[in-house]
């Protein structure tokens, strides 16, 4: 499985409290989820806009704004080589997922790009299936044939 690890704008920053936190991990360049991708068995995509905002706290004030910044991430990922994307913020995942086909329009692209919330990935790697993870709840689908 090829792998776009998103980590957001939240949980690596404030630079100050987010190297203390994670073990120093550097938020303009992180590396802890795309070594768990590794270690679990799958390839990782690297892009740029994995630590960007993926929109989500723009959607009520700003929607074509928000749906920008989603179809950036989605497709910058997508177009590195993704498969699916996962990402440990559950709004992030929330956003990516339901608002995907609005950042499909404004974007003028399409992107059916699955993203998988950080548990998730880990579960099917240690082989739970997928229903008991809810990925049957998802709205863009998850195909692993």
């Amino acid at each position: 499985m090829a792998i776009a690890a998103f980590y957001g704008c939240h949980n690596i920053r404030p630079v100050e409290l987010a190297q203390k936190s994670n073990g120093g991990e550097n938020p303009y360049n992180p590396k802890s989820i795309d070594n768990l991708i590794l270690a679990l068995g799958g390839k990782n995509i690297d892009y740029n806009h994995k630590n960007k905002c993926c929109g989500f706290h723009a959607d009520l004030q700003a929607p074509d704004t928000a749906h920008t910044l989603t179809a950036n991430a989605l497709l910058d990922a997508k177009d590195s080589g993704a498969n699916y994307m996962v990402t440990p913020c559950p709004l992030c995942h929330l956003n990516f997922d339901t608002q995907q086909k609005n950042a499909a329009k404004s974007a003028k692209r399409d992107i059916n790009l699955p993203v998988l919330h950080l548990p998730q990935m880990v579960g099917l790697a240690l082989g739970i299936e997928p229903k008991e993870l809810g990925l049957d709840k998802h709205i863009i689908e998850l195909n692993f044939n």
